[in-house]
């Protein structure tokens, strides 16, 4: 028995329908699929119908699970990858990832840590294009995380650039 390496390519076609909404320290996945509630999704655009600022009770969508993040703070943001396997979350302490497959918190750091840290926290996410970077933005920084798995810095802060960020 040993290891088999594929020299292709993969893609993932992930048709699950979740939502994920932070609040405090805690990921709620919800349920935004099911054509037979009032806020299911636009069968033209595939986007969610009403699901304004959420809380209302979520919108009338079913809590499919809650995700705690520790020593997460607050949550600021949440932003699942463009194949919906991956839904990376910022938090005052920087990044926690979760598999949007097995709804659990992925081991982001060498000793099994569940946060990829940023002194300062992240405000805000992006990823690029290409599905390599997840753009992180901090207090005056903007830090650039490896997303590609076989490379050294995966799941790590590859630089970080400064910017300019007056004080509101």
């Amino acid at each position: 028995k040993g290891w088999v390496r594929s020299v292709g390519t993969a893609s993932v076609d992930n048709k699950q329908g979740f939502g994920f909404v932070g609040l405090g320290d805690t990921v709620s996945v919800i349920d935004i699929t099911r054509p037979d509630e009032q806020f299911a999704a636009d069968p033209v655009t595939g986007l969610p119908i009403g699901l304004t600022l959420l809380p209302p009770s979520l919108q009338n969508e079913p809590i499919v699970k809650r995700i705690q993040i520790p020593g997460a703070g607050t949550i600021t943001d949440t932003l699942a990858t463009t194949d919906l396997s991956r839904v990376f979350v910022a938090t005052n302490a920087g990044v926690a990832v979760i598999d949007a497959f097995t709804l659990q918190l992925v081991d982001v750091g060498n000793g099994g840590g569940k946060m990829i840290p940023i002194p300062g926290g992240v405000t805000a996410l992006a990823i690029d294009p290409a599905g390599r970077y997840l753009y992180a933005a901090g207090q005056g920084k903007i830090h650039i995380i490896d997303l590609l798995p076989s490379s050294d810095k995966y799941h790590q802060v590859a630089q970080t650039i400064d910017v300019y960020a007056p004080a509101s």
